[in-house]
């Protein structure tokens, strides 16, 4: 019995297989697709060790205890409030992926859902469904 990775690593080797035994892929092709792939991951790697690191640093700062005591000084609405956090997670989904969005966002939103009294878990799927909708656009 095997994995699902090393079942999706075989279906990968079987299926360069296939398609050098049909000549349908060149070493040429092929070499600039191992290139476009390592230059999206090499990018997605660095947009999140520059957000961990950004992140990181504005926790060690205080800036979450800070940013969520300024906005529950308001007095807002906690409905209100999520809402808006919604807003912007759409907006930063429209231009972000949602690894980046985790790292720079959750450690700002977190505190205030929770001082909120809202469950986490609950917040959770809700800004999961949210990236599923900003990923359409």
């Amino acid at each position: 019995m095997t994995g699902i990775t090393e079942a999706a690593g075989m279906g990968v080797v079987a299926t360069l297989i296939i398609i050098f035994a049909r000549k349908e892929l060149t070493w040429f092709l092929f070499k600039d697709a191992l290139t476009r792939t390592f230059k999206a991951s090499g990018t997605i790697l660095t947009i999140t060790f520059g957000a961990t690191v950004l992140a990181g640093a504005y926790s060690l700062a205080g800036g979450p205890k800070y940013v969520a005591e300024t906005i529950l000084a308001y007095d807002l609405k906690p409905m209100y409030l999520i809402f808006m956090m919604q807003i912007m997670f759409l907006i930063m989904g429209a231009f972000m992926d949602w690894v980046g969005i985790v790292l720079l966002a959750m450690p700002v939103f977190l505190p205030i859902v929770l001082a909120l009294g809202f469950d986490p878990i609950w917040f959770g799927i809700l800004f999961c469904v949210n990236m599923q909708v900003s990923f359409l656009s």
